[in-house]
């Protein structure tokens, strides 16, 4: 059996890069009308957004792994809590700030933009300070997006950032963690149905309540079952079962990844959740670490440095797609923009900046960032998973 405690577990760094690599060819695609050159893209990548389930289920995993071995305390809650804030706010701020420049030169220069009208009311001190702050713009505007961020795909750091603080606070009990941490899940996700009328909005990631105060909506999603999926197979991964048989697991993965490709590719309704992509996807998930737990997967070395850098692309590749296309707008070559080939080049170029954004973002200045104010004090190890 391989060991649950080693320090990178490799498919799931490929599920990290393969997850946001399909997350910025969506986008890219989504700029592209549909024609005979690209309609078998913009097919193939129509579900892109269930990447987004999967994250979700990565970070649930990853974080069992990662704190298993924590001792129970004050200092390591807040040590965990410093980790996490750190290891992704100075990232998002700046490039969170980047977009927002970049907008401004668009519109200025381009007569276009990188928004839709419709988010142009997140567009103020107050929208960005909320963005900055992980709280959703706008409530009333429908779930699971809830106006979303400044940085459009900033809208999911919302939940990770509240799956982080619950995890966090689950430390503080000890052996006794996930008996909190699902007691809290109870309470958010369960009981507020006997207050919901109908119970299929048991899994409606899009259903809204309008509860007081707002940001109680968020907490009540049901997309956070994704991150609880995670947690399960996490835990799962780490306990004593195991499944010897080979070639079983090989016949239940094959089966799952078929029932997922059938889910996201057949032309059922598409949307996040269990209620739709979600079950599929965790299925897979489930038989990928159980077959991981008796044999290592192995994965190629590209893979692995893309998702090293999944995170600073899944934030960067909004700042290259829109004016990739805004400046062939009306020129001899805009024609020629609309195929797989360009796509590809849009989408090595959001990885080219994507590496940057690791270098230069993450590694340094989010290291520098975190001594300047913390100092050595609350430098936690957590396992790199």
């Amino acid at each position: 059996m391989k060991s649950t405690g080693q320090t990178q577990i490799p498919f799931i760094q490929a599920l990290r890069g393969l997850a946001a690599i399909v997350v910025a060819i969506y986008h890219t695609t989504s700029h592209v009308p549909v024609g005979p050159s690209n309609a078998t893209l913009q097919w193939f990548f129509a579900s892109g957004p269930a990447a987004v389930d999967l994250f979700f289920m990565l970070s649930g995993f990853v974080m069992v792994l990662s704190t298993q071995n924590i001792t129970p305390s004050l200092d390591n809650t807040v040590r965990f809590w410093s980790n996490r804030f750190f290891r992704i706010w100075p990232t998002y701020f700046l490039i969170t700030l980047l977009f927002c420049l970049t907008e401004v030169i668009v519109r200025k220069y381009m007569q276009a933009s990188l928004i839709a009208d419709w988010e142009l009311h997140a567009w103020t001190v107050a929208g960005i300070l909320r963005s900055m702050l992980f709280l959703p713009l706008d409530y009333a505007a429908g779930a699971p997006y809830f106006g979303g961020a400044v940085l459009h795909v900033g809208w999911t750091m919302n939940y990770e950032m509240y799956f982080y603080f619950v995890l966090g606070c689950s430390l503080f009990f000890g052996r006794y963690r996930w008996l909190a941490f699902f007691s809290w899940i109870g309470i958010t996700l369960i009981a507020p149905l006997f207050l919901i009328t109908p119970w299929y909005h048991f899994f409606d990631v899009t259903a809204y309540h309008d509860f007081r105060p707002g940001y109680l909506n968020l907490i009540t999603s049901p997309i956070i079952w994704d991150f609880v999926a995670g947690v399960l197979i996490g835990l799962l991964y780490i306990s004593r079962l195991r499944i010897r048989h080979i070639q079983a697991l090989y016949m239940a993965l094959m089966l799952a990844v078929c029932i997922a490709a059938w889910n996201i590719l057949g032309g059922m309704p598409r949307h996040f959740g269990f209620q739709f992509w979600s079950g599929p996807l965790a299925l897979t998930f489930l038989f990928l670490a159980l077959l991981n737990k008796e044999k290592e997967i192995p994965v190629p070395a590209p893979l692995l440095w893309l998702g090293k850098i999944s995170f600073s692309l899944y934030l960067v590749h909004p700042l290259v797609i829109a004016p990739a296309y805004f400046l062939t707008r009306g020129t001899e070559i805009e024609k020629y923009t609309y195929d797989f080939p360009f796509t590809m080049l849009v989408t090595a170029t959001s990885i080219a900046l994507a590496w940057i954004s690791y270098e230069l973002l993450e590694v340094r200045f989010s290291f520098v960032l975190k001594r300047k104010i913390l100092g050595n004090r609350f430098t936690l190890r957590l396992k790199q998973v």
